[in-house]
């Protein structure tokens, strides 16, 4: 359906690094109005982001750090950043609203890596897209008032949208 469906933008994300293989299977050939992802939750989880930057060059690849669970920033060479279109960052969350797991237990650390990884990105000229993330009083550089950076790219938005 994606490939016959050019008017509209798709963004597929998977947890699973085997499936990258099998977008490959399915989807041989660039499609300019899809995007492909991975999240990565923790460092275990790099292996996923190799599998994806293994798709051409010209492919339109994110990353969902969501849920955020431990320190991953330093793992982002300049090469993989260079590769990616679109970053997500959050955090595990409970009922109410509040923070779960690392950042319910360190709201300091783990607010430190939303910046690191945001202010990485956005050096890099990549859009990022940080969801709720109510911590500490603190307000992210580049967010709003409640830390939500909401920012899309371009290849996602659809032609009307940018008028």
């Amino acid at each position: 359906a994606m490939r016959d469906n050019h008017q509209h933008r798709y963004l597929v994300l998977t947890k699973r690094e085997r499936m990258i293989d099998w977008i490959r299977y399915l989807y041989p050939t660039y499609y300019g109005h899809v995007a492909w992802g991975v999240s990565i939750m923790q460092p275990e989880d790099m292996p996923k982001l190799d599998s994806l930057l293994t798709l051409g060059p010209r492919y339109k690849l994110c990353i969902s750090f969501e849920p955020l669970l431990a320190p991953v920033s330093h793992l982002l060479t300049p090469a993989i950043l260079k590769r990616l279109s679109w970053v997500v960052i959050g955090c595990l969350k409970l009922s109410g609203n509040k923070m779960a797991g690392w950042a319910a237990e360190n709201e300091e650390g783990w607010l430190a890596e939303a910046e690191n990884l945001a202010g990485r990105a956005h050096r890099a000229g990549i859009p990022v897209y940080l969801k709720q993330v109510p911590v500490l009083g603190r307000v992210i550089p580049g967010s709003s008032y409640d830390n939500t950076i909401q920012e899309i790219p371009d290849f996602l938005t659809l032609d009307w949208e940018k008028a």
